[in-house]
């Protein structure tokens, strides 16, 4: 079995802060966890969507410090709102002994329904933790 992991979006939202005329910009982003179950490197309806995978929001500009954590539910969809503006990594703790990554980005596949991600070992307590990662993510580049 494969897991993939995919962004679906990043949306812009504003806000207007009191009686300020000015506005603040936060973004939202979210993705999918799914079973590539005929391992073909795209997302097709029918193949079983993942609940429970962790996803780590990292802010990359300052100290790559875990900025948000959350899970897939039971869709496979994780959310992270409310986002400034920065570059960002999202990382994926799974069970690495049921699961492997399909081709990261696959040719000739649509992005809405390729795998974003690559294996990775990082650091997360102090122990040495094999995860799922994105590229970085830059939200200053208008995303909407």
């Amino acid at each position: 079995m494969i897991q993939v992991i995919q962004i679906t979006q990043i949306i812009r939202e504003e806000r207007v802060l009191g009686d300020n005329p000015t506005t603040e910009e936060k973004y939202s982003l979210s993705g999918l966890a799914w079973l590539d179950e005929n391992e073909d490197g795209k997302r097709a309806s029918g193949e079983k969507l993942l609940n429970g995978i962790t996803a780590m929001l990292v802010d990359m500009e300052n100290g790559a410090q875990v900025k948000e954590t959350t899970q897939t539910d039971e869709n496979g969809k994780y959310e992270f709102k409310n986002i400034p503006k920065g570059k960002y990594i999202v990382l994926f703790q799974y069970d690495t002994n049921t699961y492997k990554l399909t081709e990261y980005k696959k040719s000739n596949i649509s992005e809405n329904v390729n795998s974003d991600v690559i294996n990775k070992t990082v650091s997360l307590d102090g122990k040495r933790t094999q995860v799922a990662s994105t590229d970085t993510i830059d939200i200053r580049k208008q995303y909407y």
